[in-house]
C-alpha cells in the first residue's frame, strides 16, 4: 500500500501509530533497499509489516523480489553476512509514504502495477496548526484502533482476501501507469488530424526529362517537394548545365566538331 501526498499532510503519523501497535512485528526499511540489496531481504524475516517512511522516488531497476514478496506464494532466498543463504517464507506487507508512486525502469507490465494499492491524501489546509503530540494522543486509543483493524480483517476474509479498490484508487494506478510509460498515450493519440479525416496518400505521378547531353533532371511530381528535395533538384540542374556547357565548348570550332563526331558523322569516344 502506498499513501501519496504533496507533503505536510501527516502521512508518517500513520506509520508511527502502527509501529506502536504491532511492536517488533513491524520494522522500518526501504523498498529500494529490499529490491537492490541482497542482505536487506533477511530483515523481513518474522516481520508482518515494513514501513517505508520516506520512499525513494528513483525508479526500480528490477522488480522480481518485490513482486515475489507481495505474492507470498513461494519461499524467498535470504542472505546474511558470513552465513550460508537459506530460504524462508516472507509474509511482510509494505506500507510506503512518499510524494509519488513506485515506478520501474523496465517493468511496465500490469503485474507490477496491480500489486500496488495507491491512496492519495487531501491537501493540507493553509490555516491548520500541526499538533506535535498527535501520535501520543492516537496511541492512547490503541485498543480502539486494534478493534477497528480486526473489523477490517473480517471484511477482508469475507471478500476472499481481496481488497475493495475504489474508483479513485484505480484511477491513481492508471495515472501512474501512463506517467511511467508514455507509449500508452502515444498509441492512443490521433496526431494533428482526427482519425476519421486521415486518408491514404496517393503515389504522385512523375515524369523525367533529359537534356541534349543526356543528363537526367529532377523528376517533376504532382506535389510540392520538400526542402531537401528542392536542394537536390538545384544540384542536379547545376550538373546538367555543366554538361551542356562542356558540350558547347567542345563543339565550338569545326576542328573540334570533326574530332568529336568523326568524318562519318558518328560520335566517337571523347578524349
Amino acid at each position: 500500500m502506498l499513501i501519496v501526498g504533496k507533503g505536510g499532510e501527516g502521512k508518517s503519523r500513520i506509520g508511527l501509530v502502527l509501529k506502536r501497535l504491532m511492536g517488533d512485528a513491524a520494522s522500518n526499511g526501504s523498498v529500494q533497499k529490499v529490491e537492490n540489496n541482497r542482505f536487506a531481504r533477511a530483515d523481513l524475516e518474522r516481520r508482518l509489516l515494513m514501513i517505508d517512511d520516506d520512499m525513494d522516488m528513483n525508479a526500480l531497476p528490477k522488480t522480481n523480489y518485490i513482486k515475489t514478496i507481495v505474492t507470498a506464494e513461494a519461499k524467498l532466498d535470504l542472505e546474511r553476512k558470513g552465513v550460508q543463504s537459506y530460504q524462508r517464507d516472507i509474509y511482510a506487507r509494505f506500507l510506503c509514504f512518499g510524494n509519488g508512486a513506485l515506478t520501474s525502469l523496465y517493468d511496465h507490465s500490469d503485474g507490477f502495477f496491480r500489486r500496488q494499492l495507491i491512496l492519495t491524501t487531501k491537501d493540507k489546509p493553509a490555516d491548520r496548526t500541526d499538533d506535535p503530540f498527535l501520535v501520543e494522543k492516537m496511541c492512547a486509543e490503541l485498543e480502539g484502533i486494534l478493534l477497528w483493524c480486526l473489523e477490517g480483517l473480517h471484511r477482508l476474509v469475507q471478500n476472499d482476501f481481496r481488497f475493495t479498490v475504489s474508483e479513485r484508487a484505480a484511477a491513481n494506478v492508471d495515472t501512474i501507469k501512463r506517467s511511467s510509460n508514455n507509449v500508452i498515450d502515444f498509441m492512443e493519440s490521433e496526431g494533428l488530424l482526427p482519425l476519421s479525416r486521415r486518408t491514404t496518400p496517393s503515389v504522385p505521378r512523375s515524369s523525367t526529362t533529359f537534356t541534349s547531353s543526356g543528363a537526367r533532371t529532377t523528376p517533376a511530381t504532382a506535389y510540392r517537394p520538400s526542402a531537401s528535395a528542392q536542394s537536390c533538384a538545384r544540384m542536379t540542374a547545376v550538373a546538367a548545365g555543366c554538361g551542356v556547357l562542356w558540350a558547347s565548348n567542345r563543339l565550338s570550332t569545326p576542328v573540334r566538331k570533326k574530332c568529336i563526331l568523326g568524318t562519318a558523322g558518328q560520335p566517337d569516344r571523347p578524349d
